[in-house]
């Protein structure tokens, strides 16, 4: 029996499985009735792999082996061919990033104890910590993790968050990723007193930056190392890159 923690918001196919993550998008019961209690997300990342040919013709019970990895994500895509049980997952790392919070008229910074302004209600907190590109791979006949390479850079402060990628190709040869940068203004106290003992961290609390802007970074999948980036001007809060 699976229980979710969080939510699926996102499921990958490939040629031989099925890739279920347990994602760190929570919608917490408390902000849909306008309280302010925030709860962390798993800081861990929890995969169920199931293999395409257990499907049963017209539904039915099937097993799903449980793989769990450190720092949490939202976003993620699979390469299609998983033929040799290896599968390998492209992964957006935000760490500490709570991307289902959102300013409230009740927010505080948590530097200057001032209300948050008016003009940022509804948008989206900013990151506590610095977010991390991930190439996972993963065998499906032992369960295990082959490799987790990991990508930190200062263009993924906010990320990386959304993908986009030529969905003609089957093996993804580049991807673009967006972050959304570090707007001191979007600061939320109670996001990051939830946060603060976020096991994985890379930047302290006392040491987030002042601003930085958004990125938008081109990865050449296979060497698995940042090719290109574009910068946005200062005060641009992008999303959803197509």
């Amino acid at each position: 029996p699976i229980v979710i923690q969080q939510s699926i918001h996102q499921i990958a196919v490939t040629s031989h499985h099925i890739i279920v993550m347990d994602t760190a998008f929570l919608a917490e019961m408390t902000d849909l009735i306008g309280g302010t209690a925030t709860q962390a997300h798993d800081s861990e990342i929890t995969l169920y792999v199931i293999n395409r040919s257990d499907l049963p013709f017209g539904g039915g019970d099937v097993r799903a082996r449980k793989i769990t990895t450190p720092r949490e994500a939202a976003h993620f895509i699979a390469n299609y061919d998983s033929s040799n049980g290896q599968i390998t997952l492209h992964i957006g790392h935000q760490c500490a990033h709570d991307p289902s919070e959102f300013l409230k008229e009740s927010d505080h910074h948590p530097v200057t104890g001032q209300r948050c302004s008016d003009a940022f209600i509804g948008m989206l907190a900013t990151t506590t910590d610095i977010g991390q590109l991930g190439k996972l791979v993963i065998d499906s006949n032992t369960d295990s993790v082959v490799s987790h390479q990991r990508i930190v850079d200062p263009l993924m402060w906010g990320g990386p968050s959304l993908y986009v990628l030529d969905p003609r190709v089957i093996e993804h040869q580049e991807m673009w990723w967006l972050s959304f940068g570090f707007a001191s203004e979007l600061r939320i106290a109670r996001v990051e007193d939830a946060y603060q003992n976020y096991p994985y961290r890379e930047v302290p609390l006392s040491s987030l930056p002042d601003g930085t802007p958004a990125n938008l970074i081109r990865v050449d999948c296979d060497r698995f190392e940042i090719i290109d980036s574009y910068t946005f001007p200062n005060g641009r809060w992008p999303s959803s890159p197509t």
